[in-house]
């Protein structure tokens, strides 16, 4: 039985209705996988960071030290991408909800906190339904030829 539409009980009586991910209009879908695509490159700039910052002079270096100067060289950026890919979610995958804003970024942000945590929350496991699929396409009617052989 599919769940969607699905009804987001939040603080103070208010309420959202989550679309299907599968429904989302393309319009919204594009810009959560150009944020997830950086966002994912700056987390590899992340791990990359943290094997060249092995070492201090001479001296081995602690995992908080290494992870704190891998996260400074990438900056603040890959906390802002997860905060805008949020919102971008929050605006995709509600269809209404009970507030007088509209749905957008904006009027997202115009929530009580209390309601954007837990819409934020409601939210967050769809994601990777709204990012393409990238496996090969195993059918031997597909245009392209498989990679292996």
């Amino acid at each position: 039985m599919n769940e969607f539409p699905k009804h987001i009980d939040l603080p103070r009586s208010a309420y959202a209705i989550l679309r299907d991910p599968a429904e989302v209009p393309e319009r919204y879908r594009r810009p959560i996988v150009a944020k997830q695509l950086g966002f994912a490159s700056s987390k590899q700039a992340l791990a990359a960071a943290q094997t060249f910052i092995a070492t201090e002079g001479d001296q081995a270096v602690s995992e908080d030290v290494r992870l704190d100067a891998a996260a400074d060289l990438i900056g603040a950026g890959a906390l802002s991408a997860i905060d805008d890919i949020s919102d971008l979610l929050i605006v995709a995958l509600v269809d209404s909800w009970s507030f007088p804003q509209p749905i957008t970024v904006d009027g997202a942000l115009d929530l009580p906190s209390s309601s954007y945590r837990a819409l934020r929350e409601a939210v967050e496991p769809y994601l990777s339904a709204l990012m393409p699929e990238f496996t090969p396409n195993p059918d031997p009617a597909s245009p392209t030829h498989p990679s292996n052989g």
